[in-house]
């Protein structure tokens, strides 16, 4: 009988490509944090949100990068944002919690939308079939080849929010 290796136990592959995903959360961060940061800004100087579209955020962000000691000139209209000490510690607070948040649901979802399939790591009985190996067999070879397979147990992965 000829040797034939089981198959390998990865993933799935991501829907999006890790670099999409990376620029996307980039994008989104700094939208985020500009548009975030200036409003809670505002309002800790007693103004109304310093709200803007979206779109001018890429104006907004060129601005501040030429003058940073005085963000609140890159608005383009009133109510702006607070002073300088105010404004960049509320840009990056709004953009850490975005993006921590995004990192979360994330994980949240691929948790959930992993265990939709097979578990990780066990062969279907058409991947058996495929390498002509019986259910004991597979048992056999995955303990020699996945030895860290062999402590798995599935009550341990259980997650907390489950």
């Amino acid at each position: 009988m000829t040797r034939r290796r089981v198959p390998s136990p990865v993933r799935h592959e991501a829907l999006i490509p890790a670099w999409l995903t990376l620029a996307i959360l980039a994008v989104t961060t700094v939208t985020a944090g500009v548009l975030g940061g200036g409003a809670v800004s505002s309002l800790l100087c007693g103004h109304r949100p310093a709200l803007v579209n979206p779109a001018a955020v890429v104006s907004i962000v060129e601005r501040m990068v030429r003058h940073p000691a005085d963000p609140a000139a890159a608005w383009p209209h009133d109510p702006r944002p607070g002073s300088a000490w105010l404004t960049w510690p509320c840009i990056l607070l709004a953009a850490t919690l975005w993006s921590a948040g995004l990192i979360i649901l994330g994980g949240i979802l691929d948790d959930h939308l992993g265990s939709r399939g097979h578990d990780a790591g066990l062969a279907t009985n058409t991947d058996l079939r495929r390498t002509g190996l019986d259910a004991r067999s597979a048992v056999r070879k995955a303990v020699h080849e996945y030895p860290s397979l062999a402590d798995q147990h599935p009550a341990r992965r259980r997650r907390w929010w489950r």
